[in-house]
């Protein structure tokens, strides 16, 4: 066998896992980031995001934001901005 035939397939993702990651780390981001300038709060954070508070609470749910406290809630604890990198 040739040294080329001996490469390791490597499994790439496609087009679509790449811009579906960037599209949720982005979301990831902008939450994080209203949630810290609302110091928590997520009916103010769901207003300057424009969604609704339902949507934003599930969302932090699914990206496991948590506050002081019960786990997975944020609270009106603060949030800091190394959180959001």
């Amino acid at each position: 066998m040739r040294s080329g035939d001996r490469r390791r397939k490597e499994v790439r993702p496609s087009l679509k896992e790449i811009a579906d990651r960037a599209a949720a780390e982005a979301e990831r981001q902008a939450i994080c980031l209203a949630l810290h300038a609302t110091r928590g709060n997520k009916s103010e954070a769901a207003r300057l995001l424009r969604v609704d508070y339902k949507t934003l609470h599930l969302k932090t749910k699914r990206y496991r934001y948590r506050g002081r406290g019960i786990p997975g809630v944020v609270t009106r604890a603060e949030i800091s901005a190394k959180d959001c990198a």
